[in-house]
């Protein structure tokens, strides 16, 4: 049998008890409901919680296109020279050459300015000469054509063109060209005999006779070309 006193001094300590662990324990279940939520919140749902998101607008300004272009220098005509078999020149004229004898040449001079904008920019500037070996008196443009120069020579405070090795009649062109001036040449020869060779060192198995005489070529048609090659 239990006596009062005893059942007193009983519960006195049982309500000790819960008065000393009922909340810790009630306070780490609380915590322990909330992890195991958010953990569930987290990785078992994807679509049910919200992402961290930023966002920022670039202003670089705008972007430019490059240019390229070949032109006749405003006022500038076509100048033809013509000269003798010792190199001297006998005529100047912008519309027409004298007749030609066995021995002189003709030399086009005409002047252009180049556009070359772009900084990686890479061009070819070239003179087609094709057309002369395609009109005219076939003797004569059979002796004309095949001798063909050319020349580019750079105007006063211009840049330089560098001949594209192992092309013909052909040099490269970048930015630092830009807005230079250039002098184009286009040289035709007619040869003193049918070797080259001029006065009495040539047979005269060699001399031209009659031919050649009155003949006429159309060089009107030969063109300069700029165009990208990077």
């Amino acid at each position: 049998m239990v006596h009062s006193s005893e059942r007193k001094v009983r519960h006195r300590a049982e309500g000790s008890v819960r008065r000393a662990w009922s909340p810790r324990h009630n306070l780490l279940a609380a915590l322990a409901a909330l992890f195991a939520l958010a953990l569930i919140l987290v990785t078992s749902s994807p679509g049910t919680y919200a992402r961290w998101s930023d966002s920022l607008t670039l202003s670089p300004g705008s972007i430019d296109a490059g240019e390229m272009q070949v032109s006749i220098l405003p006022g500038q005509q076509i100048l033809w020279y013509q000269y003798a078999p010792n190199g001297a020149e006998t005529i100047t004229t912008y519309d027409g050459v004298s007749p030609l004898k066995p021995g002189e040449s003709l030399v086009l001079k005409q002047p252009i300015s180049i556009i070359a904008k772009g900084n990686n920019l890479k061009a070819r500037l070239s003179i087609d000469t094709s057309a002369v070996a395609t009109s005219g008196s076939p003797d004569l443009r059979d002796e004309v054509a095949p001798r063909v120069t050319t020349t580019v020579q750079a105007n006063t405070g211009s840049t330089s063109l560098t001949p594209i090795s192992g092309q013909t009649n052909a040099w490269t062109v970048g930015p630092q060209h830009d807005g230079d001036t250039y002098t184009i040449s286009v040289k035709l020869t007619v040869r003193a005999s049918t070797n080259g060779f001029s006065g009495g060192n040539a047979p005269a198995s060699n001399w031209w006779g009659t031919r050649l005489q009155g003949e006429a070529l159309n060089a009107s048609n030969l063109s300069i070309v700029l165009e990208q090659i990077q």
